[in-house]
């Protein structure tokens, strides 16, 4: 997959262009991709790791157009494209958000499950002016009573929804750990709940639905 997306030799002309590409880790041996993506965000600021991210898909995009279409492959416009593209994306989004309207905060106290199980909560906070992200496990018994409960914290830079998945993995492992099944994992991010049940493809998914398929008895929710 790196090799694909930025190590081969054919995307020189996409490196020459990308004004980061010097901060990018360049190893002699083809890395593993997710290993590669956080050291990237380690390494750039949340603008340059978004046009990165645009710019892989795009590679990603003009590679499929080879394969499936016979089109030639020029990527020497991959950059300006992927520049164009996120500045549109981004003015359209402070658009939608100047006109949404402001509700009033509700707040949910904790409830119980339903049937006879651990109850596993996660959430995560990200600071971009500090390049940090913070993850938060608590697991409860059907009572209300703490069983467990564990925080990390790291210098990074991803999205909100990332930074709840990750969350989300961290609270399966510990239960899993601890031998805390069946379990409910519940998480304040609907967008990583549907992905997890529709087991769409991502590393932090992907993980999560293997860790997953080990437990005879689960479940997983949305709590806003």
């Amino acid at each position: 997959m790196f090799h694909v997306l930025w190590g081969c030799h054919r995307l020189s002309k996409v490196k020459d262009n990308c004004p980061f590409s010097k901060n990018l880790l360049s190893p002699v041996v083809d890395p593993n991709f997710f290993d590669f993506m956080l050291s990237c965000a380690q390494s750039l600021v949340m603008d340059d790791l978004e046009l990165f991210c645009i710019i892989l898909w795009r590679i990603w995009f003009d590679r499929n157009q080879v394969v499936h279409r016979l089109v030639g492959l020029d990527l020497s416009d991959v950059v300006r494209w992927s520049t164009d593209y996120l500045e549109e994306w981004k003015g359209a989004h402070l658009l939608e958000i100047s006109g949404s309207v402001l509700r009033e905060v509700q707040v949910h106290s904790w409830r119980p499950p339903e049937q006879e199980c651990w109850k596993v909560n996660s959430n995560a906070t990200t600071c971009l002016k500090n390049r940090s992200i913070g993850l938060g496990i608590i697991i409860h018994t059907v009572d209300g009573s703490v069983c467990a409960a564990m925080a990390y914290n790291s210098k990074a830079t991803f999205l909100p929804m990332v930074a709840e998945a990750m969350a989300v993995r961290r609270g399966i492992s510990l239960a899993i750990e601890l031998e805390l099944v069946p379990f409910l994992v519940e998480s304040d991010c609907l967008q990583v709940v549907q992905m997890i049940r529709n087991g769409d493809v991502g590393p932090i998914i992907n993980d999560i639905v293997d860790s997953l398929k080990s437990i005879p008895s689960y479940s997983i929710g949305f709590v806003p």
